[in-house]
């Protein structure tokens, strides 16, 4: 997780805007979501096994697609306080935008 932080701490002291996909995929780790999720398996499981383990790695689809949810809905939430106060945090709608050509102006 703190290496997802640095990532995106490193895009804005650079003014790199990443792709949608670079996004998303280091915006699973950031959300939370997937400590929440790997927490509760664990809690409400068998307990803590190699086998239960290896289920987990690489992370499974139930777990990135809803950090992948989680992560566009708190930047739907923060897109309205971001261009409010003018500040640029690099949410998942500039990638998109950028990607199709849409936003230009924005770089």
């Amino acid at each position: 997780m703190v290496e997802s932080f640095q990532a995106e701490a490193n895009w804005y002291n650079s003014g790199y805007v990443p792709s949608l996909e670079e996004y998303i995929e280091n915006g699973v780790t950031t959300a939370g979501t997937y400590m929440a999720l790997v927490h509760l398996f664990f809690l409400i499981g068998q307990g803590i096994t190699e086998e239960t383990v290896g289920l987990l790695d690489p992370y499974p689809n139930f777990f990135s697609s809803s950090g992948t949810i989680l992560r566009l809905w708190d930047d739907l939430g923060t897109a309205m306080v971001s261009t409010k106060i003018l500040t640029f945090t690099c949410p998942s709608y500039i990638s998109f935008l950028l990607a199709w050509g849409a936003a230009e102006n924005l770089t």
